[in-house]
């Protein structure tokens, strides 16, 4: 199926009984009906102290050795309140390190600052990786998915076997000043996947389709709860007996997810091995989980409009209003993960109208990598993108910065929206 084909599928799916008319008039809708510009100030900060070089998670001290993998989200009930997650690698910068254990830092105040460090899960032995959260509006409650690695401790010299990577779930009722217990979750995990991933980055909660639902990304599948949190299931994005009639089964690795106006769902995913060597391009895929659970998703593609240097790249539903806005973040270039770009899409990322770098010399410094996005209280977008101080060692430290920035600044001076 080509992109053109997954252009017209979704332009022409209408799947929320509460929207009766077709994503094709919608976006014709929106093309005539430009509006323009606020004229706000364009903003782009980026949290400063002193005492941590600047960086949010700062790699380095003593029993911190780097930070990585953020996933971020806004409290419910104080939605000034940021939370910012990152896996602790305590002993050295290499995936599955062992001792590594999740973390988070809380704002008050739309990240101008932020507290101490909180630790939410760590272990003696194995590691703790690819926290991905997301908040339930409904409930307040934080919840909190991450994948527990042993394999690098029991399994040398590591070849992945099922077990080996285990998903764990714990939540937050204090906008996460306190953590449950995590929950070993093994059953989210089919037996036919060794080599899995939660996230990372963010989870969504739905407001279109069967609204109120909660959705965490994972590796070829999909984790959702319909009940808030009280069970969760899991639903492939493609019907693995399928998988060797279908080469784009196995195309996403670390996935993103974002829900469409229409209320159907859109994967922007890393690229494996094989369709990152033919693109170096973002892979993408379009589809639903039906009331019932059940799971339908078109067969991937490469985006030519996302180049990217196989990393993870972290998406943000801005709004469902019109105009309706959807934030796509990752380094831009399909070579180099040191190119960190923004982009709007004003119809669901079948092109993106407005990029901007986030870099002040591209390819140039240590900024560049993983990210995650929330939308702040102030009309913002609070973005949490990785470090590195020393691109080219193995062993150097890797820390985690706070941006801040918003529409204004991402179209630098256009003043009209939207733009395809």
């Amino acid at each position: 199926m080509s992109l053109l084909t997954l252009r017209s599928r979704l332009r022409n799916a209408v799947v929320c009984p509460r929207l009766p008319v077709a994503l094709a008039a919608v976006v014709a809708m929106l093309a005539i009906a430009a509006t323009p510009s606020l004229h706000a100030s364009q903003i782009h900060t980026i949290y400063t102290n002193a005492a941590t070089n600047n960086h949010l998670f700062d790699g380095g001290p003593a029993n911190a050795h780097s930070y990585r993998l953020p996933s971020i989200v806004r409290a419910q009930t104080h939605p000034n309140t940021l939370i910012a997650f990152a896996e602790c690698r305590q002993t050295g910068n290499e995936d599955y390190e062992t001792h590594g254990k999740i973390v988070c830092r809380i704002s008050t105040n739309n990240g101008t600052s932020w507290g101490s460090e909180i630790t939410i899960a760590v272990r003696g032995l194995g590691s703790y990786a690819n926290p991905t959260a997301v908040t339930d509006t409904a409930t307040g409650r934080i919840w909190l998915f991450f994948d527990h690695i042993v394999s690098w401790v029991t399994n040398p010299p590591y070849t992945w076997q099922h077990g080996d990577k285990i998903v764990n779930i714990c939540y937050s009722d204090t906008e996460g000043q306190t953590w449950s217990t995590p929950v070993e979750r093994p059953d989210l995990s089919p037996s036919s996947i060794t080599q899995d991933y939660v996230g990372p980055s963010n989870g969504i909660q739905t407001s279109q389709f069967k609204a109120g639902r909660l959705i965490i990304p994972a590796y070829l599948r999909n984790f959702y709860s319909d009940d808030h949190g009280v069970t969760w299931s899991t639903r492939w994005l493609l019907d693995p007996a399928a998988s060797p009639l279908d080469p784009t089964f196995g195309w996403g690795t670390e996935a993103s997810i974002v829900e469409c106006y229409d209320g159907a769902l859109y994967r922007n995913d890393r690229a494996a091995n094989a369709p990152f060597a033919a693109s170096h391009t973002r892979v993408i895929t379009y589809g639903t989980i039906d009331a019932n659970g059940v799971s339908d998703f078109d067969s991937y593609q490469s985006d030519p409009h996302l180049p990217d240097p196989q990393s993870e790249g972290s998406i943000l539903r801005y709004n469902m209003s019109s105009p309706d806005r959807i934030i796509f973040l990752n380094s831009g270039n399909g070579g180099s993960r040191r190119y960190m770009t923004a982009r709007i899409s004003y119809n669901q990322g079948l092109t993106w109208g407005y990029s901007r770098s986030l870099v002040a010399s591209p390819g140039t410094g240590g900024l560049g990598g993983y990210s995650a996005m929330a939308k702040t209280n102030d009309f913002c977008i609070g973005a949490l993108i990785e470090f590195n101080e020393d691109v080219n060692s193995p062993t150097s430290h890797r820390s985690i910065d706070f941006h801040k920035f918003n529409l204004e600044w991402i179209r630098n001076g256009a003043t009209l929206e939207p733009k395809y």
